[in-house]
């Protein structure tokens, strides 16, 4: 009788959350029931983060794991260390991540990994020639761009080879989600159409991590059973892991795959750049043996995990690694003591020059051609990312603006200010570094500077408009900040507290703080000229497990002032900005 070759497998991401109560609700049952059924062969792929949380605090757990791959029913699988998604990082961090990943699955289990899980099933055709030079065998891909997903296959890249896996999205519908038996004669279904093998490799997370998984798999015995009913059949289904399939059988041709759709995605996000900045600040300095190095790397490999970033605490938290490896390797260059640093480079890789401004508190980074914005703060002290939206563009108003037009964000611009190409100047001196930044449209010129000094948290904005025509200008003008905090958050003005998912418009101000008390600092901005005040949230309508919610995206602050210019006349302010603990 033909048997059907099941290779069963999943993947352990990165820890989130309240990890306790997932050891005691995932991890834990899910191993002890593998091990509960000796015969049933399976793979696992594990962070390097997740299990080094394991070691620390169960180290019980990996010891019984290690048991079930000395005795060879389980398999382990490389992969990142920190599950990071391999095209979207650098080559040398390629090798380097699964290098470490790989060492640390030999450290802990024993093993020494033949096969590679890419994060999210993630491909790209370039993989082959760095996972052909690690001497990995072979790697797990989609089944979709299979015409007969069954088996392994050979690819290559300028002949450095590895083979590929087909992972089943039929598996994805069965397993943990339908009784066993539907399983079984799915199984049953693709044994009769001729196939000698499938593979499932599903998410960790959804056997006891996601919401009410636990109560299924486990108090009402799912996973137990769904083990009991393929081990009864053992008759027309074999549990082999990836090693002896692969040993066993030849592969069943050669196939050239596309990369994965939507890749291209990721790498739009500035937080991509921020990363692939830091990495080749690191890959210069990689040859030093200096303690930093390590400490920078392993912030740096955290902060490579650029996925499942839909919220703001998120992006925040990989921003935090990522400014944690920046300041090491700063330190490395500058020593412990204040500095300044200024950059000019084409961060975000469009063709077009950026402004890296910063000193031993603070990043500030602009893009002159997108209205002389900023579109990164950093506060090093915290290591907080303050700014994830372009901040400091400048809006012109028509004299005939209302309260309702900027409550309803309706309103026409004086010129082209807000997304026109603005010049650019740098300043250096000894303890100071600054940018001026210009632009001249419908008759007005503009010019904005914005400087900082060696061992302060503060930076300043002196702004110039000039009329240059031989008429008189009436006109309302506003810079907008836009600061991305989401913890505890109220404003502070004059004494007086108001929740920051509040919104409107008020007068006389010349002070404003938006304090988080989660995170122990506060941004205030202080004018020189009294002014109006329009504050907003910036918010997004999210869908999670409960049905739809408005989360907080940020704060948006537009101090603005009335402007009466005439012929060739200038006019004048300066905002200075603090960020305290």
């Amino acid at each position: 009788m033909n048997r059907l070759n099941l290779l069963f497998g999943v993947h352990f991401g990165n820890p989130k959350g309240d990890l306790e109560r997932h050891y005691r609700r995932a991890y834990l049952p899910f191993f002890k029931t593998m091990e509960s059924h000796p015969r049933f062969k399976f793979s696992f792929y594990m962070s390097g983060l997740l299990c080094a949380w394991l070691k620390q605090n169960h180290p019980e757990l990996l010891q019984m794991v290690r048991q079930m791959v000395a005795r060879r029913q389980a398999e382990v699988f490389c992969g990142a260390y920190s599950n990071a998604i391999l095209p979207l990082i650098p080559d040398h961090d390629k090798i380097a991540q699964i290098k470490k990943h790989r060492d640390y699955m030999n450290n802990i289990f024993g093993a020494d990994c033949r096969g590679i899980y890419l994060t999210n099933h993630v491909w790209d055709p370039h993989l082959p020639k760095i996972l052909s030079r690690l001497e990995i065998d072979y790697a797990l891909v989609p089944d979709r761009d299979f015409q007969d997903p069954h088996g392994y296959y050979v690819t290559e890249e300028e002949g450095q080879v590895t083979n590929l896996f087909p992972v089943s999205s039929a598996l994805d519908y069965y397993i943990p989600c339908r009784k066993p038996e539907e399983l079984s004669g799915y199984l049953e279904k693709v044994l009769s159409e001729g196939a000698n093998s499938i593979v499932f490799w599903g998410r960790g997370e959804s056997f006891g991590v996601d919401k009410g998984s636990d109560v299924w798999i486990y108090d009402q015995g799912y996973l137990d059973n769904l083990l009991s009913l393929i081990e009864e059949n053992a008759s027309w289904i074999n549990l082999s892991t990836f090693s002896e399939h692969f040993e066993e059988n030849v592969p069943r041709g050669k196939i050239y795959l596309p990369p994965t759709a939507g890749l291209n995605e990721y790498k739009l996000h500035n937080l991509h750049k921020k990363m692939l900045h830091v990495s080749s600040r690191m890959e210069a300095l990689s040859k030093s043996s200096h303690p930093l190095i390590e400490e920078a790397r392993e912030s740096l490999f955290r902060g490579q995990a650029l996925h499942d970033l839909s919220s703001v605490d998120e992006r925040s938290e990989i921003y935090g690694q990522l400014i944690v490896a920046e300041t090491a390797l700063s330190r490395l260059n500058h020593g412990a003591g204040g500095y300044t640093e200024l950059l000019v480079t084409d961060f975000d890789k469009d063709g077009h020059e950026e402004v890296l401004m910063g000193n031993d508190q603070l990043n500030l980074y602009f893009s002159p051609v997108n209205g002389g914005s900023v579109f990164e703060i950093d506060f090093k002290p915290k290591q907080a990312n303050l700014c994830q939206h372009p901040s400091l563009k400048d809006h012109f108003f028509s004299p005939s603006l209302t309260g309702h037009d900027l409550k309803s964000y309706s309103f026409s611009e004086c010129g082209d200010f807000i997304g026109g190409a603005y010049s650019f100047m740098l300043h250096r001196k000894k303890e100071e570094v600054g940018v001026t930044l210009s632009r001249t449209s419908a008759g007005l010129k503009l010019s904005k500077k914005v400087w900082l000094f060696s061992g302060q948290s503060i930076f300043h904005i002196q702004y110039e408009i000039t009329n240059l025509e031989e008429k008189e200008k009436i006109l309302w003008f506003g810079p907008e900040f836009v600061f991305t905090l989401n913890g505890g958050l109220f404003y502070n003005i004059s004494g007086r507290k108001i929740k920051s998912d509040s919104s409107g418009i008020l007068y006389k101000v010349s002070e404003v703080e938006l304090v988080d008390d989660r995170k122990g600092f506060g941004i205030s901005l202080s004018f020189e000229r009294e002014g109006m005040l329009n504050h907003f949230p910036i918010e997004k309508l999210v869908k999670d497990e409960e049905g739809y919610r408005r989360e907080h995206e940020g704060t948006k602050l537009i101090p603005i002032w009335y402007v009466k210019l005439g012929a060739n006349q200038s006019w004048s302010t300066q905002i200075t900005a603090r960020i305290e603990v």
